[in-house]
């Protein structure tokens, strides 16, 4: 959904962004400082429109290799919403962080980070929205006829649903690059490539598929 290599990004993101993000970081305090030393051009290398969000939402790009030096597994994933930045005109404008597994994935703003330079962080408002996830709660159902091989093979913790083209892709297993092994409701399994797009079909069934081999 949200959501997120190390290849050459095709859209880069400026000192600017990063110095923005590392201060609206700074200014979130004690809660969220796992956060501030993640606003590198090590870790971050670029952004891209998040599709599926609101006009000014975006996708951070991040490097595969670093991800686990941040990652906190199990951690869900939610918004930090309300924000308030004020820039240098003293405009204010708000930000929105979406983290998961206690990496920061993306972000909404109200106005381009590139077009300001953030001057103060208000945080009187903040509060985090959290999923409750339905779509977990569905797969465990689907896969409770799946041998206990393959479950066990699962990460259904973390699961996720994607809807791509009216049919659902429930995410069953990261495979790296923010790449993902997913079924539909028929258990048919797919592989979901993000960059490029891509759904390739593995199998017709998921019984008998030994998921550590892929």
């Amino acid at each position: 959904m949200f959501n997120f290599f190390n290849k050459k990004p095709k859209n880069n993101i400026t000192s600017k962004v990063l110095a923005n993000l590392r201060k609206v970081c700074d200014g979130l305090k004690y809660n969220y400082v796992y956060l501030l030393p993640q606003i590198s051009s090590d870790f971050i290398i670029g952004k891209k429109i998040n599709g599926y969000g609101d006009k000014g939402a975006y996708t951070l790009i991040l490097n595969q290799l670093l991800e686990e030096k941040f990652r906190n597994k199990g951690s869900p994933l939610f918004i930090i919403k309300n924000i308030n930045i004020i820039d240098s005109k003293n405009e204010k404008y708000v930000l929105e962080f979406h983290v998961f597994e206690g990496i920061l994935v993306g972000y909404y703003c109200s106005i381009e980070l590139d077009e300001l330079i953030v001057n103060s962080v208000t945080i009187l408002n903040i509060y985090e929205k959290h999923f409750i996830n339905h779509d977990k709660n569905r797969l465990l159902k689907m896969v409770s006829n799946v041998g206990e091989k393959q479950v066990k093979q699962m990460d259904l913790e973390n699961s996720f649903c994607i809807s791509i083209e009216n049919k659902n892709y429930y995410t069953i297993k990261s495979i790296g690059n923010g790449d993902y092994l997913t079924v539909d409701d028929n258990l048919d399994l797919f592989s979901l490539h993000h960059d490029p797009f891509e759904i390739k079909k593995i199998s017709e069934t998921l019984h008998n598929i030994d998921l550590s081999k892929i």
